[in-house]
């Protein structure tokens, strides 16, 4: 792990956030966005998750209650909160971001948004052991709110490097 990425983290977390990892956006390519050419200048994505009240999933039967909605709202408005924070974190150290909403639906027929923010997290690794359920297409509930942010490409920075994207 790279300095900056160290720091980041570390950024992320006394923002609020649990988990935080970076993910090279080649390992995203293919993956639909929208609009369809959203992670064109980005080189790197943020993932960052909080964890939901355990207790908050006990009485969930077959679907969400009213109570959990809303705790899930909170968390998602908590990411939207971090993402921005950390954005402006990015800049004042020399490099572009974007945050994308930790929820926002764009087709509520299909149920997508701008971007798979469960892409987002395995190719972060905040998935290897840390989030079994959210990662796994099966259905489940999943204590962890994931979102998402991406870092701009910029002098010096490309696919290749294993870095977080900056400019000195």
């Amino acid at each position: 792990m790279t300095d900056v990425t160290k720091a980041l983290k570390q950024h992320a977390h006394s923002l609020g956030a649990d988990l935080a990892g970076v993910a090279d956006l080649a390992m995203l390519e293919g993956v639909e966005t929208t609009p369809p050419d959203l992670l064109q200048p980005f080189i790197r994505a943020v993932s960052l998750a909080v964890k939901l009240p355990t207790a908050v999933f006990e009485p969930l039967v077959d679907r969400p209650t009213p109570l959990y909605a809303q705790i899930y709202l909170n968390a998602n408005l908590l990411l939207d909160q971090i993402a921005l924070r950390l954005c402006g974190w990015l800049e004042r150290h020399g490099t572009s971001a974007f945050p994308i909403p930790a929820s926002q639906v764009l087709d509520m027929e299909d149920f997508t948004a701008h971007l798979s923010a469960k892409a987002v997290a395995n190719a972060a690794s905040c998935c290897s052991g840390a989030l079994p359920r959210r990662c796994r297409d099966d259905g489940r509930i999943s204590p962890w709110s994931p979102s998402s942010e991406f870092t701009k490409r910029g002098r010096g920075c490309s696919r290749e490097q294993n870095r977080p994207c900056h400019r000195r």
